[in-house]
């Protein structure tokens, strides 16, 4: 899919031109693949943008580049503040987040301490990653083998980690799939070459743990929620390969792939959605309650580009990061109450709020509440015999 331009790239804390974010060909990064990266998504909401779990995929950033020993002379709070604020700008959602972390122009050499650190952050629309609404997309097990452990860390998003990916991808496109399924070193289930995988089996959700060189997913962490949530047994296991082909449902999770289903490998069925009594059509279709706020309790869009930078950044009680008094304060203004889910988000941009009771006639206004939920999209994958034996 081609990159469509935005006005704005965020370039270690100011705005810069889409043109002018370029970096110089003896940088690090492009000899020796010294990067970290996030994939988010952006909602648009009758309240306005918002951002899926955007606090966790930043924290997953900055372990990887913890892992890679790159220091951040940014904190968490202010690469989420960029974002918004990349968002806000450009005024461009739905769309793509990509917050990348790198190792920019200093010395030649495997050596990277002397090169210097450089953060950008990237907004711009991007559709469905596989597939349609409900077309089927067919997908292969890969010959090539997940990264073994104690080579490249599988629990960091790192640039270099997917060239194992690109092989993977490689190999699906030119045999006549769209996506490949990785095992590990021992011959198990690992994931596809850029989303996390569950399978249902006997009405049981199964997943490979992050042993199986599984990178720790965003939305598959939230699947994992919503399957608690809904009383649907979970299981962190080694899947064996032959799983793939008896299992009743299986589906792909990621912030790109968003929740992908498809039919069981035995009934070879092509593009044919799941049925809507399916545990993958009940865990996908999963939302929470909506959210209403009065209109003039929510901020317009061009109030929220220009008062932007105010922006607390908070979340959910079940986290215990989030003032419990908001909680009551925020029921005022959408009556349908608060999940405990922690895939929530709340935005607000009035500090004043927190500690207010819902039932003070004081209570400053609420001048923008956005509560994230993930996407919805789900689609079929079409399976059939591998070509690639």
């Amino acid at each position: 899919m081609a990159i469509e331009k935005t006005d704005k790239i965020w370039h270690n804390g100011k705005l810069i031109p889409w043109d002018e974010a370029t970096i110089h060909v003896m940088s690090h990064v492009i000899h020796y693949g010294s990067s970290v990266f996030e994939g988010i998504r952006c909602y648009a909401l009758p309240t306005g943008p918002a951002i899926f779990r955007a606090q966790e995929h930043i924290e997953r950033l900055v372990n990887s580049a913890k892992v890679y020993r790159i220091d951040l002379d940014f904190t968490r709070e202010e690469i989420v503040k960029g974002m918004v604020e990349t968002i806000a700008h450009n005024a461009v959602w739905p769309c793509y987040i990509r917050p990348i972390v790198l190792r920019g122009y200093g010395e030649a050499g495997v050596n990277p301490f002397n090169s210097p650190t450089e953060i950008y952050i990237i907004n711009y629309p991007w559709g469905k990653y596989l597939g349609g609404e409900s077309e089927g997309c067919d997908v292969c097990v890969s010959s090539w083998t997940r990264l073994a452990p104690n080579t490249l860390p599988a629990m960091a998003k790192a640039g270099a980690n997917y060239m194992n990916s690109q092989l993977m991808k490689m190999e699906a496109i030119v045999n006549g799939y769209a996506e490949g399924i990785a095992l590990d070193i021992h011959g198990f289930v690992s994931e596809g070459s850029g989303e996390n995988l569950f399978i249902v089996h006997h009405d049981k959700l199964i997943t490979p743990p992050l042993g199986n060189s599984v990178l720790p997913g965003i939305t598959r962490d939230s699947i994992l929620q919503i399957a608690r949530d809904l009383n649907i047994p979970i299981l962190e296991q080694m899947i064996p390969r032959e799983m793939l082909y008896i299992a009743d449902e299986a589906f792909f999770t990621g912030t790109a792939a968003e929740v992908t289903a498809k039919q069981t490998a035995r009934q070879r069925v092509a593009g044919f959605p799941y049925p809507e009594t399916s545990l993958t059509a009940k865990v996908a279709d999963s939302r929470l309650p909506n959210f209403t706020c009065d209109e003039t309790e929510v901020l317009a869009c061009q109030q929220f580009a220009a008062n932007h930078s105010d922006l607390q950044l908070l979340q959910d009680g079940r986290c215990g990061l989030l003032d419990r008094s908001l909680l009551n304060l925020s029921h005022r203004c959408c009556p349908r109450g608060f999940s405990k889910s922690p895939r929530l988000l709340v935005l607000s941009m009035d500090e004043s709020c927190i500690g207010q009771s819902h039932e003070s006639q004081d209570v400053p206004q609420i001048r923008l509440l956005i509560v994230v939920l993930g996407g919805r999209s789900t689609r079929a994958i079409r399976t059939s015999p591998r070509r690639d034996h």
